[in-house]
């Protein structure tokens, strides 16, 4: 292992859509508050953000320049 890094699903790219919002449960009951749910697509679009962590310089030279 050379590195870790956290790569995150890239819903806009990959659109994704908002299929419906649910209550937010508190103390078991429904709240006035909601949320989203949403439907991901199946896709290899990732988000990686090489510039906030501490090996960046490991994970750049993994990366292929044209990405």
């Amino acid at each position: 292992i050379f590195a870790v890094t956290n790569l995150q699903h890239d819903c806009h790219a990959s659109e994704c859509t908002t299929r419906s919002t649910v209550p937010i449960l508190q103390e078991r009951l429904e709240s006035t508050k909601r949320r989203t749910i949403v439907t991901h697509k199946s896709t290899n679009l990732w988000i990686m953000n090489v510039y906030s962590i501490h090996n960046h310089d490991v994970i750049r030279k993994a990366i292929p320049s044209e990405l």
